[in-house]
């Protein structure tokens, strides 16, 4: 059976004109509505986020979220990619990344470091390339040069004397300089410092044993003081200031070698700079706590600097 209304079918407080309802609530999700009376509202009600797992809607991500990279929620556009790919950061791009870490090697501004607890870095140049820096080189790269007693001079006062011992068993020479042990006495010696010299302080360690009758655990100071000339500079200048180090006698009767520990920062008189000639003074401090009366015989003065410039051709 079919039923034909032309004109207005009222029904309690529901009106039906035409193709329009009016009285009528909304209806339900759950009865096959959407819950909302607007189109907006219906979206609203009806949508559910997308997922890794699900399908849904989804907000895009702006550029600034793109770039910074943690959001979860968001999808990015291809310009938002390109964006991402252009900034600073470990992705790519023309602008270089403020840090970048490959394998083991982290790059972080002008420092390069191994992310491996006491790792080395190695740089290998391709083919007959080689490992080159324009100014300087970088970290701390400590060098030392040894002075045998042999190249030093014994001062016109109150000179060292110099001599050579040879101990029988095996003919061993050794050249040495005798300090004495009541008065203070000297020896000198001077060299150009290598170029990648850093112009700073420098350290010594002493090189000695001692003469016959020293017992065991006598102390002898041994003393050091440096200054530079450069060019047209008086040879008679002072130098800067000296420093001392302490030994303990290791063994009696000229037996044993002796190693001092290192002095404390030795400060280059005058104003070094790259090709001076850097003048040394030895001597025993036997004014300090020295208190061995024997003479104490020096082998040689093992110097060490820091080098961090590179050095060009003449």
């Amino acid at each position: 059976m079919s039923v034909y209304i032309n004109g207005v079918l009222t029904l309690s407080s529901v009106v039906i004109t035409g193709g329009s309802i009016t009285g009528i609530t909304d209806l339900a999700i759950a009865d096959g509505g959407t819950g909302s009376s607007t189109a907006a509202d219906a979206f609203t009600a009806l949508k559910q986020a997308a997922t890794e797992s699900a399908t849904g809607v989804v907000e895009l991500a702006t550029t600034a979220e793109t770039v910074t990279g943690t959001d979860t929620e968001r999808a990015c556009t291809p310009a938002d990619l390109t964006a991402k790919m252009a900034a600073p950061g470990a992705i790519g791009g023309t602008t270089p990344a403020t840090e970048t870490s490959v394998d083991n090697i982290k790059i972080d501004g002008n420092t390069i470091s191994s992310t491996n607890a006491n790792g080395d870095i190695n740089l290998t140049p391709n083919g007959s390339g080689k490992t080159a820096s324009a100014n300087e080189i970088v970290g701390t790269n400590f060098k030392t040069i040894f002075i045998p007693a042999s190249a030093m001079v014994s001062t016109a006062t109150n000179g060292a004397a110099y001599a050579e011992n040879e101990y029988a068993t095996n003919d061993i020479n050794m050249g040495y300089l005798a300090f004495d042990g009541a008065i203070e006495e000297y020896a000198e010696f001077q060299f150009p410092m290598p170029e990648d010299w850093d112009k700073g302080t420098i350290k010594a360690k002493f090189f000695w044993s001692s003469a016959t009758g020293s017992t065991t655990a006598d102390t002898v100071e041994w003393e050091l003081a440096a200054g530079a000339l450069s060019n047209d500079d008086a040879i008679d200048a002072a130098l800067g200031t000296s420093q001392v180090i302490s030994d303990a006698l290791l063994a009696d009767n000229r037996t044993d070698l002796q190693v001092s520990a290192a002095t404390p920062a030795v400060t280059v008189g005058g104003t070094p700079a790259l090709g001076d000639l850097v003048h040394f003074k030895v001597s025993r401090n036997v004014a300090g706590t020295d208190d061995m009366t024997e003479d104490a015989w020096l082998f040689g003065v093992w110097i060490q600097y820091l080098a961090n410039t590179s050095v060009a051709a003449w």
